[in-house]
């Protein structure tokens, strides 16, 4: 907390995952800084899959989701469970391109083609689409406990508009009620 203090002063930008509530103190301590609640009723969604970020970030983003709604002790993804996140996270916003640019691709995609894996996605990883919907079946259900289930609440739609601005030294994402 010292360090996020003392990195807002030097102009550093913070997101904190906040389980406990521990951290909106120190955002009211910092001048321009924001406290998002998330949980039931809550009307404030962060899209891990938002265009603002890279498919790499966006990757990384999903994997440590899954990773922390599977419930288990692994630390990573396996390769192969890897490279079909990443294609299911294109083949997702395969979906909407061209379209309005409201509408993105959002994390129920993203389990939609986990559980039914497309011809492109199998292409790309040379496997069949059999093959997929077995190694993805797992992944498709962690993350939809994160859309449809016990964990529904916050990344489930587009990102709420307004949330990041360069100019928030930190941003606490209060899930206390999740």
């Amino acid at each position: 907390k010292c360090m996020i203090y003392r990195g807002a002063a030097c102009g550093y930008t913070h997101l904190v995952t906040d389980r406990k509530g521990e951290y909106t103190k120190l955002a009211d301590a910092i001048p321009g800084s924001k406290v998002l609640r998330f949980g039931e009723g809550s009307k404030v969604f962060i899209n891990p899959l938002d265009k603002s970020m890279d498919l790499n970030t966006q990757r990384d983003l999903v994997a440590s989701m899954t990773i922390t709604a599977m419930g288990s002790a692994r630390a990573t993804l396996n390769i192969k469970e890897s490279s079909l996140l990443m294609e299911a996270i294109i083949d997702a916003h395969r979906g909407f391109a061209g379209k309005n640019t409201s509408d993105v691709a959002t994390l129920p995609v993203v389990v939609e083609k986990l559980l039914n894996p497309s011809a492109e996605m199998a292409d790309a990883m040379q496997r069949t689409v059999e093959y997929l919907k077995e190694e993805g079946y797992e992944m498709a259900l962690a993350l939809r406990r994160l859309t449809d289930t016990d964990l529904k609440g916050m990344f489930h739609q587009p990102t709420t508009a307004g949330l990041f601005d360069e100019d928030t030294p930190l941003l606490v994402m209060n899930c206390e009620g999740v």
